[in-house]
């Protein structure tokens, strides 16, 4: 009597201790739970971007300052399986002043029918490789010259949709289609007379891009990823086409690795008036280990022709293009923290050369801040 007593305790004990079948089901589907955050808690990150610029342009007002180029705050979490929101808001220094503006604000769906997925809200175009990564996170401190001359000096974000499928194939290849639609407004933001570079690029009305990649191994350590890019706008006034190609390199059993990705951008425009701007970047990186890498990158970026013929400083100019050569050395503390000293040697249209030289300390708080890997 008292065992039998004693074994019906211990199975009811057991049965008010564990969950139940239906309590267990409930758990899988409730929302995942993020690495920093919790339920019902975002995943919050920060990260700080400080740089120092030297340079032997004397009317260079940032020369010799060391200052925050730009600092985000980034939210992100689960809001239903399968269904992600991040928010994340850029903030920059023009002239002494603060501007604060959310760079990206998007919601997507992950798993939709079909293969698809789903991106709605404000985001960074997918344009190329460099433009849709946050420029934390790209191997060099300044960007390419043809990114600055075409979007002036902020990467091109704008508001809308964009839709996703990755292409089933025999060959289990890494295939993906892209089309997005935007409202245009924020591609056409002004960047004011303080900014370093204006837009060479005129949108009219709404935008759209489109993208296709592909992902060619070669064995377990190489492989080679090709892009094409395209954005035009309503009337196709303008249309800007882009190939891009990443070829990357893994040295067996170790960190190091080669990096070679190059981009080539051409815009297409119905101005008879001005000739089509070109330009394209190459960039080499050697990753040593897990604190080093090193690299150098090649830039040549022509203009638009028309309305620069009449600046006070420069009536006539005498080259149609800049052209750069930038050497980077990264030490990183950790994926989010690392120091980079950077040197450029830069000639613009007008035949002027420039030194630049910028030290760059970038740190961070949360996943947003860790560093991408390749």
């Amino acid at each position: 009597m008292k065992m039998t007593v004693t074994v019906f305790l211990i199975l009811c004990i057991s049965a008010v201790a564990s969950p139940s079948a239906a309590q267990e089901g409930d758990a899988h589907r409730s929302a995942p739970i993020g690495s920093y955050g919790g339920a019902m808690n975002p995943d919050v990150s920060a990260v700080v971007d400080l740089r120092a610029l030297f340079t032997d342009d004397e009317e260079n007002t940032e020369r010799g300052r060391a200052r925050i180029d730009e600092a985000e705050i980034a939210f992100s979490a689960f809001l239903y399986p399968s269904i992600s929101g991040d928010f994340i808001v850029a903030m920059h220094e023009h002239e002494g002043e603060w501007h604060v503006h959310p760079e990206e604000a998007y919601v997507s769906f992950l798993e939709l029918p079909g293969g698809l997925q789903l991106i709605a809200g404000r985001k960074l175009i997918e344009f190329g490789r460099v433009n849709p990564v946050h420029p934390h996170h790209w191997r060099f401190a300044t960007p390419p010259l043809v990114m600055s001359d075409f979007f002036g000096d902020h990467p091109l974000f704008d508001d809308g949709a964009q839709v996703d499928w990755l292409l089933p194939n025999p060959w289990d290849l890494y295939c993906r289609l892209a089309f997005g639609h935007w409202a245009g407004g924020s591609a056409d933001h002004d960047h004011g007379e303080e900014e370093e570079h204006a837009e060479s690029i005129e949108w009219r009305g709404r935008i759209y891009n489109g993208r296709a990649v592909v992902d060619l191994p070669f064995g377990e350590l190489s492989d080679v990823l090709a892009g094409y890019s395209i954005i035009w706008d309503e009337g196709y006034h303008t249309m800007l086409h882009g190939g891009d190609l990443t070829l990357t390199w893994r040295r067996p059993m170790s960190y190091t690795r080669v990096v070679w990705q190059s981009e080539v951008w051409y815009a297409a425009t119905k101005d008879e008036s001005v000739s089509d701007p070109l330009g394209f970047f190459s960039t080499v990186s050697l990753t040593l280990d897990t604190h080093w890498e090193l690299g150098a990158r090649y830039d040549l970026s022509e203009y638009l022709a028309g309305g620069h013929e009449e600046e006070e400083d420069h009536a006539t100019p005498t080259l149609d293009d800049d052209r750069g050569i930038t050497g980077f050395v990264s030490y990183y503390f950790m994926h989010s923290l690392y120091l980079r000293l950077e040197y450029a040697r830069l000639r613009d249209r007008y035949d002027t050369i420039e030194n630049r030289g910028t030290v760059q300390l970038v740190w961070g708080l949360g996943p947003h801040a860790h560093r991408l890997e390749d």
